[in-house]
């Protein structure tokens, strides 16, 4: 074997090692490893315990440190804020059994508790706020307080109001026990009181506004979005949305407060407009939202009710495909041949072009008077044979249906009869309605079971009869559930009012009741996305697995000139598996965004590429400049419109408001608003005024 020489002539040359064989290669290994042994370590088992000890007595001292300075605090007062929302579940008993001694027993039991939360947050915050951004939470945690005295007096001012009347309306009081009263004798006294309440609207109002102000002091930034799971050992969920929360509970305060100066007015203006004084008539129009139009909803079923004392009764009712159709209906009219361009263009089929029928005469105006004018004036009062005489148009639409049954319970209608087009008569049995099922049975009964049978839609007029019935004959009718439902379904414009009186009238446009496109104050902005289903397949649903869109605002100065990008995404989602509607799904939206008078158009285009066939028009009527648009959408995409307009210089962007008006019969649509540098997200459940400052 060759020698190996390992060497370093210019250093340690005498001191490496040199290999000639495996052996001695084996050997100087077992004695390298020898010379390089690792030291023996000796452990004091001792020292070893004594160190242990005090670490662990360390932990134990900051754990009880902890405890007593962090967590024990805490967990009294969430205990104490328990104890405080308990506290409020008898207020809502009370309300639930109608009795004001209830009632009042759960504000006064209410008002002890706030104050053992109010001591206890004192005391148990003194450590607490010493901590980093404890303080925050401290400062809102009064806010709240404030809001809750407010909120609590407010209860005894309601209390105070109603209780010299408890007795009339049905409410237990002191010694008296809650009559039987029918909700037909409820109904009407309740309506001749509100003049009497209407004196107090302005203590109403100021309290109102104190608690909006507190409220508007919390950052709702500063809460999560989902909480630690330990909370859970505390009976609060993990995935409760703190953020959402104190948001929704800021915007429901705010547009409370900014409202409550005009119930004066509305309670003065319902007395009248339900026929107390003398009895009116309305034209009410059943719009099928879940076939989206611009007024809010395919024209589906006209029914009139006349008011005498705040009850109603159904005097007459028709299909609206009837007044087209003449001598089929019994009437003869003048076809209206001046035919909407949107419509002939791109709902209406190559060849029926001729006239614009009846059951479109809501879809040429997002401004619900003007729209009801066009139905009554072009249509109703030229088809022959209708009654003429009513004092106002009501819209309802389908969502209205599904939320009073959920208030008032299931409803039977009774069993009828009803004329084929070859002179034999079906029967439509016995059906119970309820709020899960009501839209689909109506579905399944008008479109399926007497589909191209004349009368198909009466259904809809013995379902009406029906919910009244159990509305106005029933003791166990809750007047107060009922009252939230008509009060939500106003400002979601579910229901929209259109009085011919014109004092009745301005009452409940100034609480947004009348499906007006508001004018707006000098400088502010404005914005409403009107969406049109030119595609039928009643694919507007306002439930999951239907059509929905979402609204991305942004206002920028770009080359000196406010420009405005509005982005809509409309969602065409699988439908769910009980839908069977063919043809299924795709769908054909005609857009329309109103914005300020003298807004000029910049584009319109589509994620997708198609041709927008953007436009913009004038509407002098509405004092508003509208961009439109059209385009098709196949099942199963989103498709997302962007419209960039330029602002008038009249818009202030220093201090940026901007009015958002809702299209009756959609969605709660998210909407995102950026300006200045900031944004705000919105959930549009009703008309709002969006403020973003620099």
């Amino acid at each position: 074997m060759k020698r190996l020489n390992f060497s370093n002539k210019n250093s340690l040359s005498n001191s490496s090692p040199t290999f000639s064989s495996s052996k001695s290669i084996s050997s100087e290994k077992y004695n390298y490893s020898n010379k390089f042994r690792l030291p023996k370590f000796r452990i004091n088992v001792k020292w070893l315990l004594i160190t242990l000890g005090v670490f662990l007595g360390l932990v134990l001292v900051i754990g009880l440190a902890g405890y007593f300075l962090v967590a024990k605090p805490v967990l009294a007062i969430a205990d104490d804020a328990k104890k405080l929302k308990d506290s409020t579940y008898a207020i809502n008993a009370g309300l639930e059994n109608q009795d004001l001694e209830e009632i009042k027993g759960g504000i006064d039991n209410t008002k002890k508790e706030l104050e053992t939360f109010k001591s206890n947050l004192e005391s148990n915050s003194k450590l607490l706020r010493k901590l980093p951004r404890a303080n925050i939470y401290y400062e809102d945690g009064q806010n709240l307080v404030v809001v809750a005295e407010e909120a609590l007096s407010l209860g005894e001012l309601a209390i105070n109001i109603i209780e010299p009347y408890a007795g009339d309306l049905g409410f237990a009081s002191g010694d008296q026990e809650a009559r039987n009263i029918p909700a037909q004798e409820r109904v009407i006294k309740l309506m001749r009181l509100m003049p009497e309440f209407s004196p107090k609207v302005n203590e109403i109002s100021q309290r109102m506004v104190k608690i909006n102000d507190e409220l508007n002091k919390i950052d709702a930034s500063n809460y999560p979005t989902k909480l630690p799971w330990i909370v859970k050992y505390a009976g609060v969920d993990p995935e409760l949305n703190l953020q959402e929360q104190i948001l929704d509970i800021q915007a429901i305060t705010k547009e409370v407060a900014q409202k409550a100066p005009q119930f004066e007015a509305f309670f003065n203006a319902v007395p009248e407009f339900m026929g107390l004084n003398k009895p009116k008539t309305y034209m009410i129009v059943m719009a099928n939202n879940y076939e989206l139009r611009m007024s809010g909803g395919f024209n589906t079923y006209i029914i009139l009710v006349t008011f005498a004392d705040g009850i109603p009764d159904i005097t007459d009712s028709i299909d609206t495909y009837f007044i087209d159709e003449g001598a089929r209906a019994g009437s003869f009219g003048r076809p209206v041949r001046t035919v909407p361009y949107h419509l002939k263009n791109y709902l209406y089929l190559s060849g029926n072009t001729f006239r614009w029928y009846a059951r479109d005469a809501t879809s040429n105006n997002a401004d619900f008077p003007l729209a009801a004018d066009d139905l009554v004036n072009l249509h109703w009062k030229n088809a022959g044979g209708l009654s003429a005489q009513f004092d106002g148009v009501i819209s309802i639409n389908n969502d209205v249906a599904v939320d009073i049954l959920r208030a008032v319970g299931p409803v039977m209608t009774d069993k009828y009869s009803i004329k084929r087009d070859d002179n034999t008569y079906v029967t439509v049995p016995v059906t119970e309605f309820n709020a899960d099922n009501v839209i689909y049975e109506l579905e399944n009964i008008a479109g399926g079971k007497l589909a191209e049978t004349i009368g198909r839609k009466e259904i809809i007029k013995f379902l009406a009869t029906s919910i009244l019935t159990k509305i106005y004959t029933s003791e166990a009718t809750n007047l107060v559930h009922i009252m939230r439902v008509g009060l939500d379904s106003l400002s979601k414009k579910d229901v929209m009012l259109y009085s011919y009186d014109p004092v009745v009238q301005k009452a409940f446009e100034d609480l947004g009741y009348g499906g007006r496109i508001a004018s707006v104050p000098e400088g502010s902005d404005y914005l409403h996305v009107n969406r049109s289903n030119y595609g039928a397949g009643k694919a507007d649903w306002t439930q999951p697995g239907f059509v929905y869109q979402t609204v991305d605002k942004k206002v920028e100065v770009i080359d000196g000139k406010k420009i405005s990008t509005v982005n809509v995404t409309i969602k065409n989602p699988k439908r769910p598996e009980w839908f069977n509607i063919d043809p299924c799904c795709f769908y054909n939206a005609y857009m329309r965004i109103y914005v300020p008078m003298g807004s000029k158009m910049i584009s319109v285009t589509t994620s997708d590429g198609q041709d927008a066939k953007g436009a913009e028009f004038v509407d002098d009527k509405v004092q508003k400049t509208y961009i439109e648009s059209f385009t098709r959408q196949p099942k199963e995409t989103d498709l997302t419109i962007t419209y960039m307009y330029e602002l008038p210089d009249s818009v202030n962007l220093n201090d940026y408001n901007l009015v958002l008006q809702r299209q009756s019969g959609t969605t709660i649509d998210e909407y995102r608003i950026s300006a200045n540098g900031k944004t705000e997200d919105v959930l549009l459940n009703s008309d709002k005024v969006i403020s973003i400052t620099r």
